[in-house]
């Protein structure tokens, strides 16, 4: 059997990574700033105790996991921390 050749992902061949990264880091800064869950999370009722702090909670994440797949250290766990995110988000909207 032939040996198989482990396949680099490098930044040039991934163009919908650093997309997404930058669509996170965008979608967590104007979370920041309005103080307010994206309107993709709006299920949240505006009455739920710490609405304001889970907003700012899930931005911060946005942010950070944005940043952590620019750096080829962290982009594994940034990969499974942005899938656990997503997940329970779409979850969430279809127990609501």
């Amino acid at each position: 059997m032939p040996k198989r050749e482990r396949i680099e992902l490098t930044r040039e061949c991934q163009p919908g990574i650093s997309l997404l990264s930058v669509g996170l880091i965008a979608l967590g800064a104007l979370s920041v700033v309005y103080r307010d869950l994206a309107y993709t999370w709006q299920p949240v009722p505006a009455f739920h105790p710490g609405r304001d702090v889970l907003a700012i909670a899930c931005s911060l994440f946005m942010i950070g996991t944005g940043v952590a797949l620019f750096f080829r250290a962290t982009v594994a766990v940034a990969v499974r921390l942005s899938l656990l995110f997503f997940w329970l988000g779409c979850v969430s909207r279809f127990l609501t």
